[in-house]
Formats: structure tokens, C-alpha cells, sequence
């Protein structure tokens, strides 16, 4: 109640600056205590009950209700002796000679809730039940209810107290037309609901108004489905209805909820929806509530409000839209598709989010032959650049006629040159691709390789335009990544179909290769396979002693057994092989003193016959010292 009854536009009959000063004992701020001590010379809550009169502070019933609504709120713990007995006493005697009904509810639950029975103001509630509140503006009726309400909450056998309230219920007439003028209103009527232990029908000679009172409970404790009729028992449209479910949804009530996470955010999109999707402007109360709201709450808006299958933002109010925009911006660009179009032709947007959508839907969306054309001239008329340029926007332009791939001083100026070579690569048109080409300079033709691939240049090589593009993308290797030139090139060398095509003639492939094995780029193998490629036989045959002696020279015990089954005709026929396996069998002896493991390498030297008689009877002299040796060591 604190919260509401410190708003001057729901309650103007009150003194607010009087009810905020008692409001302040309640915050407990020393200062603000002082400064009220010193402005009415009274120090504490129970004084001001007593002395009110005395110190001048009431000087109509708006001083008057706010004093009792003050002290009502602020509390019961500063009071002495019989001051409550007092203030309730002297405000009776003032009610006598001017009556006020809400004056006097207030006085009720002051009284009540500090005797629990009311016995010193039985007959202000007498009077309060025999007056006609009729006239009483509807604010100030619902505030009565809930004041009485809360008494009855802790007095729940008086039923004529019950009747009473039902009574004022049924006599209410609220126009709820306005949700954030009237919201808590609703509140304090949900509350008072609870309060009255959700009373039955059965209790109200108004059955409408019963049902109309349990549909503003149930606004401010569940989510209001999107096929519900309750707008119809309200009086309001379903906007409205919707824009209330959002606004109570903030605020905890008395009742217990049953909101989920996803309900509130379908609550607070349908909230967004009822009223920037509406032809009435927007409030200064839905502004401010939208400018509480994070940024990403927007964005479900963005999505369905202009959605891509939607012919026509759902916004029917211009104004509506134009703030949406401001508050949106940042995220209209994230989301933007097609039916920003008309945003455009609304002329809704300023100069510079115009530009910046222009760009967008040309650079990055998919749009229809018509769309793209329009805002291709737009673009053109108002020299909007468009860079850096890209896949999507080049190839409606190649498709749509605005640029040839054989204007190449268009495609220079417009910085396309390389976006132009990725579409005609993705489209396969290689006709104009060479067209292109022909007609670019040397820093152009690394965009082949960035788009191209040397594989499908090789597959497709048969097709003599393929044939002349391989011309170009080994151009464009040698300039931009003579790293992977050299490899290509013995590519393109070991392919069997390349010389079936003759792309070069004999003598320029023998060149070619020479070439290579000069060059220290390379790997080592394929190096290796040129290198023996152009060997004599003769040639052939040392090389291959020279690596069976290097591969003798890394072996280990363990493995060289398998070099000589691998290579034993080899063996057999050299006596540099034969002279280096019995040499790195020595060696290995000395390094590792594995004298077994040297004793069944020679036996498998035996076994398959591989050297002489002289080259045997040299190893095991060789081998009968060195085990003589190791004996005499041992012992």
C-alpha cells in the first residue's frame, strides 16, 4: 500500500509531503527524522499521535487522512503509555464535527490494529456503514476497501464487516481502459481479494462483479493466455488485458503466483506487441517501462514485427515505429531482412541507419530480382559505397546485368575484381572467367588461389578453357606463393593424363625436370624420384649401395636383421655392403656390449650364405678375441 499511496496522481486527496515526512520514521534515516522534529517540533511517532492537534499540523482532511495513513504505515514502535488511545480519541472527536469516509477506515485499522477490537472507534465503523459513499471518487473507494480489508484479515468472524466490504466492491465503478494508470488500483484490489479469503460468488448480489473481481486476481497471479475472454468481463480490449498481466507481473502480490520464466517473457513480448503494434501513440508510461527493459527485449519485436514473410511491418502507427527504430537500432542492423525495404519507402529512418541498411541488405541478404534491382539504383542514385564487397552482392550484379566480367576499368573502380574471379570460379563460368582474366593485371590473379582449387583445375583438365587456366593459376603461384610453385609443378609432371595431353613437349618435360632437381623446394622423396629418373643404370645401381650403406649406419641391433633379409641379393653382390654390415656389427658390440645379439646377427649372415670365406674367417677372429676379452674380465 506504501508504494501506491505516495502516488499524487492515483491519490490527489492526499497531503504528500505530510505523509512522506511520517513515512520517513519508518526508513529509519536519522536526518530525515531530524529535519521533521525540527519542522513540527515533535521528535517522535507517539508525540505526533498525541500532540497533532496542539502543534498546527492538520489543517484540512488532506492533512488528516495523510496523518492517519502516515502513522498507519510508519509503525508501532514509538509510542508510550495510552498515546494510541489518545490520537484515536482525538480523532473521533474530529470526525464528529467533519466527517471523512476514508479519514475514517484509516482511523479503523490504525484503532484495530492496535487493540485487535475497536472498541474505542465502534461507532465511527457504525457511521461509516449507515454513509453513502457513492461519491466518493473510485480511488479513494478502493483505497477504503483495502484498508478495510486488512482488518478483516485478522478478524475473519465479522461478517458484517465482510458484508460491508462486498457491498463497497459491488458499488465500485472503475474505468480500467488505461493499464498504467490503473494498475495498482488492481493491486490493492487483488489484495483485498486475498485478504477477504477469495469470498465466493455466492456472497455478491453481483455475480458480474464477483467474477470481475477474481479476473483482476487472477491477472496478478497467472499468465493470460492469448485465447482468453476476460478483456470482455474487464470492459477492456485484449491489448489492455495484456498490457495489465505484464505490468502486475512486476510487483509481488498477496495471492501466490504461478509465473515461469518463458510465461514472463511471452507476457512481456505480448506487452511490447499491444502497444507499438497499435495505432494509438505511445504513452510516456509505456516509454519509460520499454527503457527499463533491456536492449535483447526488443528483439522479439525485430523478428516478428518484420518478419522475412511479412509484406508490411506490423507497426500501424508511424510514430510507434520511428521510436521503436531509436530504441532498436543497434539491433535492426543484427536482424535485418527484405521487409526493411519498406522501412525505406517510409521514409522512417534517418540518413546514416538508411545508408547502413542499404549496405546490409545488398552485401549479406538474399533478396528477390526486383528487390535487388530496386535497391541497386537506390544505391547507384545516392553513391552509397558498398565495401569490402562480397560473394552475395557480386553475383546478383554479374546476374543482374550491372557489371560485365570483360569491364574490368568498372570492376577496378568498385574494388570487385577479386569478388568478380570467386563468383565466376563457384558458378563455373569459365569462359568469362578467362575473359577476365586476360584482361587483368599480374597483383589480380592471386584471388585464384584463393577461390580455386589446383584439384579441379586437374580433373577437368581435357577441356582446353581448363588448360588455359592452369596457365594462370601456376602465373599466380610463381608471383604470390613460389613456396608451393616448385610442388606444382611436379604435380602436374607426374600426372599420366597431362601427357597424354601434351601440354609440353618432350623435350620441354625433360627440361622441366632438370629444373626441379636443381631446386631446394622440393621434399626429399619427390627430389629423390626426379634425381633417379635421371640416372644411368649404372648410376642407379651406386646410388642404391649408397643408401643401403647410410641405412647400415642408423641401424640398431634389433633391426638390422631385416636390412639384410630386405637387401640380401644385394648383399650377396657387394663387398662395400658386406665390409659396412660386419664394420657396424663391430661397433655395436662396443657401444652396447650385447655380444649375443652380434653372435645371431653373424649366424644369419651364415644361414643365407651372404659373404666369403676370407670375410667369415676374419669376423670370428674378430669375434674370439672380443669374447676371450669379456671372459677374462668377468674373472
Amino acid at each position: 500500500m506504501q508504494t501506491w499511496i505516495s502516488n499524487h496522481e492515483l491519490f490527489p486527496n492526499l497531503n504528500q509531503e505530510l505523509l512522506q515526512d511520517l513515512l520517513n520514521f519508518k526508513d529509519g534515516d536519522k536526518e530525515k527524522r531530524a529535519r521533521f522534529a525540527m519542522k513540527y517540533n515533535l521528535s517522535y511517532l507517539g508525540e505526533i499521535a498525541e500532540r497533532w492537534h496542539e502543534r498546527n499540523i492538520v489543517h484540512n482532511m488532506d492533512d488528516l487522512r495523510s496523518l492517519i495513513l502516515g502513522l498507519v504505515l510508519a509503525g508501532r514502535d514509538n509510542y508510550l503509555y495510552d498515546q494510541e488511545v489518545l490520537f484515536v480519541s482525538s480523532v473521533r472527536q474530529y470526525l464528529s464535527n467533519d466527517w471523512d469516509s476514508l479519514a475514517a477506515a484509516a482511523l479503523l485499522n490504525f484503532s484495530w490494529s492496535k487493540f485487535k477490537d475497536p472498541i474505542e472507534a465502534s461507532d465511527i465503523l457504525e457511521r461509516l456503514q449507515e454513509v453513502d459513499n457513492s461519491s466518493l471518487p473510485p480511488n479513494d473507494r478502493i483505497l477504503i476497501i483495502s484498508l478495510l480489508s486488512d482488518i478483516f484479515l485478522y478478524n475473519s468472524k465479522n461478517e458484517e464487516l465482510l458484508d460491508f466490504i462486498i457491498k463497497q466492491l459491488e458499488q465500485l465503478e472503475l474505468d480500467l481502459s488505461d493499464s498504467h494508470e490503473n494498475y495498482p488500483l488492481v493491486i490493492l484490489l487483488s489484495d483485498a481479494y486475498v485478504r477477504l479469503g477469495k469470498p465466493s460468488s455466492k456472497l455478491f448480489k453481483n455475480k458480474a462483479k464477483a467474477k470481475w473481481l477474481r479476473t483482476l486476481y487472477l491477472l496478478t497471479t497467472k499468465e493470460t493466455p492469448t485465447n482468453t475472454k476476460d478483456h470482455t468481463t474487464l470492459d477492456i480490449t485484449k491489448e489492455e488485458l495484456f498490457s495489465y498481466n505484464y505490468l502486475l507481473s512486476n510487483f509481488k502480490p498477496l495471492g501466490k503466483t504461478s509465473f515461469t520464466g518463458p510465461g514472463l517473457l511471452r507476457m512481456k513480448r505480448r506487452y511490447l506487441e499491444s502497444h507499438f503494434w497499435s495505432e494509438v501513440p505511445l504513452s510516456d508510461q509505456v516509454i519509460a517501462q520499454v527503457e527499463r527493459m533491456k536492449k535483447d527485449d526488443l528483439d522479439h519485436l525485430l523478428h516478428s514485427g518484420f518478419a522475412d514473410d511479412s509484406n508490411n511491418p506490423r507497426f500501424l502507427n508511424q510514430d510507434n515505429l520511428k521510436l521503436f527504430l531509436q530504441l532498436a537500432e543497434k539491433k535492426l542492423i543484427t536482424y535485418c531482412n527484405s521487409s526493411y525495404i519498406l522501412l525505406i519507402d517510409l521514409k522512417v529512418l534517418s540518413e546514416e541507419l538508411e545508408t547502413r541498411i542499404i549496405q546490409e541488405l545488398l552485401l549479406h541478404v538474399g533478396l528477390a530480382q526486383e528487390e535487388f534491382i530496386y535497391l541497386e539504383q537506390l544505391r547507384s542514385r545516392r553513391e552509397i559505397e558498398c565495401v569490402p564487397t562480397n560473394y552475395t552482392y557480386t553475383k546478383s550484379l554479374l546476374v543482374n546485368g550491372f557489371i560485365s566480367p570483360n569491364d574490368i576499368s568498372l570492376l577496378k573502380r568498385r574494388q570487385m575484381v577479386g569478388s568478380c574471379i570467386q563468383v565466376l570460379v563457384g558458378e563455373d563460368r569459365i569462359s568469362d572467367l578467362m575473359d577476365l582474366l586476360s584482361h587483368c593485371e599480374t597483383r589480380h590473379l592471386k584471388h585464384l588461389l584463393a577461390y580455386l582449387n589446383m584439384d579441379k583445375i586437374l580433373t577437368l583438365i581435357e577441356h582446353p578453357p581448363y588448360q588455359k587456366l592452369l596457365y594462370y593459376y601456376l602465373q599466380a603461384l610463381y608471383n604470390f606463393n613460389p613456396k608451393n610453385y616448385v610442388p606444382t609443378i611436379y604435380q602436374i609432371l607426374e600426372q599420366d593424363k597431362l601427357r597424354s595431353l601434351s601440354l609440353f613437349s618432350d623435350e620441354e618435360h625433360h627440361q622441366l625436370e632438370k629444373d626441379l632437381i636443381d631446386s631446394a623446394l622440393l621434399i626429399k622423396s619427390h627430389h629423390m624420384t626426379l634425381v633417379r629418373k635421371h640416372m644411368s643404370d649404372q648410376e642407379r645401381v651406386e646410388a642404391d649401395l649408397n643408401t643401403l650403406c647410410e641405412k647400415i649406419q642408423t641401424t640398431n641391433v634389433y633391426t638390422m636383421k631385416y636390412l639384410l633379409i630386405d637387401n640380401k641379393e644385394s648383399f650377396r653382390s657387394s663387398e662395400k655392403l658386406r665390409t659396412g654390415y660386419l664394420e657396424r656389427l663391430m661397433t655395436l658390440e662396443a657401444e652396447t656390449h650385447q655380444l649375443s645379439s652380434i653372435v645371431f646377427n653373424y649366424q644369419m649372415l651364415r644361414l643365407m650364405n651372404i659373404c666369403e670365406e676370407q670375410e667369415y674367417a676374419a669376423f670370428e677372429k674378430w669375434l674370439t678375441k672380443t669374447m676371450f676379452d669379456e671372459y677374462e674380465i668377468a674373472n
